[in-house]
């Protein structure tokens, strides 16, 4: 027997140690693409149910605040609700025609963006406000502390009532969520 192998089985075992490197270095980049994939749709997923989550909180708390016959807010009904005593932070934004908003009811403040912001939210909402239907509106900024946050806004209404509350509703964005953010 001879050790001394052909040029051409030289040729093909370095072929095939080639094909078996591509074929690896394709494998691996493929994975980093998936799990790039899966990270991103995991992100948006997240932050999908973040809004989702604030929007649901804010229609079903505008529809829950009430004002009596003398006039007056009456926001016990969303003091006691479930929605409002969550993960979520709530204001309840009031003013009369021509004067600065008010916080009426707040729970979780520092999940709310600051005062000054809270009153340009709370105006953006109810130019946005066409007096029949509940229009909520989404924002994204930040908290009084820097983080991260999504704020949905929703206009509350009457016909009889001169005044006018928005209510606002804010989690953590999903950015800032969970330390599962790379899967890679």
């Amino acid at each position: 027997m001879s050790s001394h192998r052909s040029p051409a089985v030289v040729r093909l075992e370095r072929a095939r140690w080639l094909m078996t490197a591509l074929v690896t270095v394709i494998t691996a980049a493929a994975v980093l693409v998936f799990g790039y994939v899966a990270a991103a749709i995991d992100a948006h997923a997240r932050q999908t149910r973040a809004e989702d989550r604030v929007e649901l909180v804010v229609n079903g708390l505008a529809r829950a605040i009430q004002h009596d016959d003398k006039q007056v807010l009456d926001l016990s009904t969303v003091i006691d609700d479930e929605l409002a005593k969550g993960s979520t932070a709530v204001v309840v934004a009031v003013r009369k025609p021509g004067e600065p908003w008010k916080q009426a009811h707040t729970y979780q403040r520092s999940l709310m963006p600051d005062d000054t912001q809270i009153a340009t939210l709370a105006t953006q909402v109810e130019d946005h406000a066409d007096g029949i239907t509940y229009q909520g509106r989404r924002f994204t900024g930040t908290d009084i502390t820097g983080r991260s946050v999504t704020v949905a806004g929703s206009p509350v209404f009457w016909n009889d009532w001169d005044n006018i509350v928005v209510i606002l509703a804010g989690t953590e964005s999903a950015d800032d969520a969970g330390a599962h953010r790379t899967l890679v």
